[in-house]
């Protein structure tokens, strides 16, 4: 893995993988660190670094409950649609691709 200009030339990518998959919810999605709550940040974070690392790194994803977990948060096109960001969040990213 390259290191950020010298900062943690000692962490590989697997590292980065084992920690993150310490953040992996059983309920799918990640958290900010582990034991932490499901939100959507820390699952895109997540899987983007994972993805970018490449190789066996994504392995770590559970990519069915990811897909749960967003799915989940997704609020239905009647109630304004969007993405809750976690559960019970009273705040939504209204992120909407139209073409």
């Amino acid at each position: 893995m390259a290191s950020c200009s010298g900062i943690a030339p000692q962490v590989s990518a697997g590292d980065v993988a084992a920690f993150l998959g310490s953040c992996q919810h059983p309920d799918g999605g990640f958290g900010g660190g582990p034991q932490q709550l499901p939100h959507l940040a820390p699952t895109y974070a997540a899987v983007a670094a994972l993805a970018t690392l490449g190789g066996p790194t994504l392995d770590v994803v559970d990519r069915g409950g990811v897909a749960r977990f967003i799915a989940r948060m997704a609020v239905p096109p009647a109630r304004g649609g969007g993405f809750q960001v976690c559960d019970g969040a009273a705040l939504r990213c209204c992120c909407r691709a139209e073409t």
